[in-house]
């Protein structure tokens, strides 16, 4: 249990880590003078590697208690980067007041926000996975021919 909700983590913050530091820091931040308005499929995409390892990590993932405890500790280690990535002025990070001025209330708001966007992918994550069962299931079924 606690190497899969550790992988699982790990992921996630692979996922943030890389979308920030080489997709928007080195892909986007170049480029934001060419746009007036930034399209929201860029920022899907800068998304995708935290979606994918969410959802990835949602279907190894066996029981509700896992999944919730899995969503606490990557909201605690996004909230960690997070932090860190204002603190340090990183690209994107710099406008934001509410660490340095409120850090008890952007904390635990923010900690909360991110347990429920997790929770949401890890669910989809296992829905995916049963459904996955069902369709092949099924699908076993009908070829089978009758004798």
């Amino acid at each position: 249990m606690r190497g899969r909700i550790a992988a699982v983590v790990l992921a996630v913050f692979l996922g943030v880590l890389g979308s920030h530091q080489v997709l928007y820091k080195l892909l986007l931040v170049p480029r934001l003078p060419a746009y007036h308005s930034v399209p929201i499929l860029v920022w899907f995409s800068l998304a995708s590697p935290v979606l994918i390892a969410a959802v990835l990590g949602g279907m190894g993932l066996r029981t509700l208690r896992e999944a919730t405890l899995t969503s606490l500790l990557g909201g605690v280690a996004i909230l960690a980067y997070e932090s860190w990535a204002c603190l340090t002025m990183q690209p994107g990070c710099r406008e934001q007041t509410g660490l340095e001025t409120e850090p008890l209330v952007f904390g635990p708001l923010y900690l909360v926000v991110t347990m429920a966007a997790l929770m949401l992918t890890f669910g989809a994550g296992r829905v995916l996975k049963k459904l996955g069962r069902w369709w092949f299931t099924a699908s076993e079924r009908m070829s089978v021919s009758p004798q």
